[in-house]
């Protein structure tokens, strides 16, 4: 094969591609501390899995009087798990991995 020229006659020479390797994040589970304007379908989407699986946030086990069966009535103050976070999401979020 000829080799590859430029437009004045001078040989180029490709740069070899790096390569990179990356090791996938680790996922958590993230306390989260409700604020006064969340909602759990917000939570959910802010959290990356989704507006619609809201159901699947539960109180953490230190949230004393947490309930969220009425996702009309959640209260700020309260903590809650957002389960198969990545750490990163969980962090730039404000919560704390687990």
């Amino acid at each position: 094969t000829l080799p590859l020229m430029d437009y004045y006659g001078v040989v180029i020479t490709p740069s070899p591609v790096p390569s990179f390797t990356s090791t996938p994040e680790a996922v958590v589970n993230c306390i989260y501390i409700l604020e006064p304007s969340d909602s759990l379908s917000g939570i959910a989407d802010k959290f990356g899995i989704g507006g619609n699986n809201f159901n699947k946030i539960p109180c953490d086990n230190s949230s004393a009087g947490c309930d969220l069966s009425d996702p009309a009535k959640i209260r700020s103050g309260w903590s809650v798990v957002i389960p198969g976070v990545n750490v990163s999401i969980c962090t730039q979020n404000g919560g704390q991995p687990q």
